[in-house]
């Protein structure tokens, strides 16, 4: 047995299994202050789990709907990535992130 057969999961491969990239794995979903600190941590899920549904799974949209406004009553926002939808607390990059002259 080489090293790899040992590293392979065995039992409940499936479910961790992405076949969209084609490796197993577990995925968190977080949040990154400014100053560095870990604000918020989903997880673990499995890695097939699309991070769309990861975040409906968490909650965090609803809390921030709830608590995520500065003192003067103005939303705040997280950068999330693409995958994610727009919301007024959630933001994301451009889809069709193409710069032109």
């Amino acid at each position: 047995m080489g090293w790899s057969d040992q590293s392979r999961p065995g039992n409940g491969q499936r479910i961790v299994y992405n076949g969209h990239k084609r490796v197993h794995g577990l995925k968190f979903q977080s949040i990154v202050l400014p100053n560095g600190l870990i604000g918020n941590i989903f997880g673990p899920v499995e890695g097939r789990k699309h991070d769309a549904g990861m975040l409906a799974d968490s909650g965090l949209l609803n809390d921030m709907g709830n608590f995520a406004f500065s003192p003067g009553g103005q939303p705040m926002c997280v950068y999330g990535d693409p995958a994610y939808p727009l919301r007024i607390h959630l933001q994301a990059p451009y889809r069709q992130g193409r710069l032109t002259q």
